[in-house]
């Protein structure tokens, strides 16, 4: 489990996260971006989901199934991120950045979907990737 900060969409409360646990719902568009602070306590031997957001019910792999879907990669801290765009139906937008994030401190995470189907990521203010 985790904790959401403080923000819009969930009318400025704080979250705690947990398996199944469903926190709102936000309409699906050709552009976004999604923002939160997540802190980690430990690592998980197997991929271990964040958030998901899906516009089917579906966990994959079509479109909407994931905007964004995010994991930490196994044994890390590292993030999964996949996510569709408009000009790729499938969730074959798929990054698995090396960096790790540190252990016991909060993390601002930042993905931004714009409307050319470019993909940003950002950790803790820097990007670490983007691609069109």
């Amino acid at each position: 489990p985790g904790l959401i900060p403080g923000n819009n969409w969930l009318n400025g409360t704080e979250h705690e996260l947990g398996w199944n646990v469903v926190l709102g719902t936000v309409e699906s568009i050709s552009s976004y971006e999604l923002a939160f602070k997540i802190k980690f306590d430990r690592t998980i031997d197997n991929y271990g989901s964040i958030l998901h957001f899906t516009a089917d019910d579906r966990d994959c792999c079509e479109f909407g199934s994931r905007v964004p879907g995010i994991w930490t990669q196994p044994g890390t801290t590292a993030l999964f991120i996949t996510t569709s765009t408009t000009t790729n139906f499938v969730n074959y937008n798929q990054y698995a950045p090396t960096q790790q994030l540190p252990l016991h401190e909060w993390n601002d995470i930042k993905i931004r979907v714009l409307e050319n189907s470019e993909i940003q990521i950002f950790y803790n203010g820097t990007i670490i990737s983007t691609t069109t």
